[in-house]
């Protein structure tokens, strides 16, 4: 099914329409986020919420104001994240066809298997660490994955793993034949801060 590197946030809207697996977005890492992420690498957290159309930056702002401190609060990329993850919500929103999306944000990855979501499409946004590891349907063996088979089996070619890259806008297609990822080991064992977005009406039965 292919995948599809949009040019801008306004051609990346056009995935629902899209016979592909995957969408990315890709942009340069600001140069600032480096030093505001590793203050934040000793906290642990995961917070997930509803963020609707209108009001996606307060929305986002009240989610973490409980689970962050002040300190990181009062630096300035701070804002310039919320704006951020705010415009990433209101694309998606778009995409969906939604007034709210759910809205996933934290430092704890678990996915260790290669996997398909249960959902109809996902978008994830990798702030700090290693991006999600994706499997293009050549180097995979879904034969093994369907049979519940490990990692080793179900990847044909090492070669073969892709990574998104840190602050890329990825979307991607669940189901039947959905993309096969998983959270790479330098994200199980190391620091990362991941942004996951989902359509609320699936989001309300799985959350």
């Amino acid at each position: 099914m292919g995948v599809f590197f949009a040019d801008s946030l306004e051609s990346l809207k056009s995935v629902a329409s899209r016979p592909t697996q995957l969408a990315i977005f890709e942009r340069e890492k600001p140069a600032k986020a480096d030093p505001f992420f590793a203050s934040m690498a000793s906290i642990s957290f995961g917070i997930a919420g509803e963020v609707n159309r209108g009001d996606t930056l307060p929305d986002i702002e009240f989610l973490l104001e409980e689970s962050l401190s002040i300190d990181v609060q009062r630096d300035p990329f701070y804002k310039l994240w919320l704006k951020d993850m705010a415009q990433v919500c209101s694309l998606f929103c778009e995409v969906e066809q939604s007034e709210s999306i759910q809205m996933w944000i934290g430092s704890r990855r678990g996915c260790r298997r290669y996997h398909v979501d249960n959902v109809p499409r996902r978008l994830l946004v990798t702030y700090d660490g290693c991006g999600t590891e994706w499997l293009a349907d050549d180097v995979a063996d879904r034969d093994a994955f369907a049979k519940g088979e490990p990692n080793d089996k179900i990847l044909k070619d090492p070669s073969g793993k892709k990574f998104m890259g840190e602050w890329d806008i990825s979307i991607f297609r669940g189901g039947g034949t959905g993309l096969l990822h998983r959270t790479p080991d330098d994200a199980l064992n190391g620091h990362s801060i991941l942004m996951r977005l989902d359509n609320k009406d699936f989001a309300d039965t799985v959350y």
